[in-house]
């Protein structure tokens, strides 16, 4: 039962951090919604990974402990943008924006990630679609910070 409220709650914070990550970047709107459900996905998934340990094949677990240093580092980006959203408000920078795209990507990739492997597909699957969310990701970020410069 442990298991499934944490997965539940950790998919929604995710997804909601999803969403108003893409609000902070596009419409410099939202960062509190994005920061605190980040904060809520990261801690839910600790306990989702610690609960579900037992019942995951050794890949899989090896794969969940990598996301969950993902997370922490998420974490940390987290809150390195909020120290700059803090000073000005609203505003963005090519700082700002490469700590909420870290998120992001990373965001995205865990949904990804998680979802080949919780349909049955094989590790390197799940890492080969990790990695091709990460190239991609990253060349958006890109073109973002660059329109953000030039405006």
């Amino acid at each position: 039962m442990w298991h499934d409220t944490f997965i539940t709650v950790h998919a929604s914070a995710g997804t909601l951090a999803l969403a108003a990550g893409v609000a902070v970047v596009g419409w410099r709107t939202l960062f509190g919604v994005y920061f605190w459900s980040l904060i809520v996905m990261a801690v839910t998934l600790v306990g989702a990974v610690a609960t579900g340990w037992p019942d995951q094949p050794l890949g899989t677990n090896v794969v969940f402990s990598a996301l969950l240093v993902l997370a922490a580092f998420m974490v940390l980006r987290g809150l390195q943008a909020r120290s700059m959203w803090r000073v000005a408000p609203g505003q963005s920078s090519p700082r700002l924006l490469d700590f909420v795209g870290f998120t992001l990507i990373s965001l995205f990739d865990g949904f990804v990630i998680v979802a080949v492997l919780t349909r049955g597909g094989p590790v390197w699957l799940g890492v080969a679609a990790g990695v091709l969310g990460v190239i991609v990701g990253r060349a958006a970020m890109h073109r973002v910070a660059a329109r953000a410069a030039a405006s």
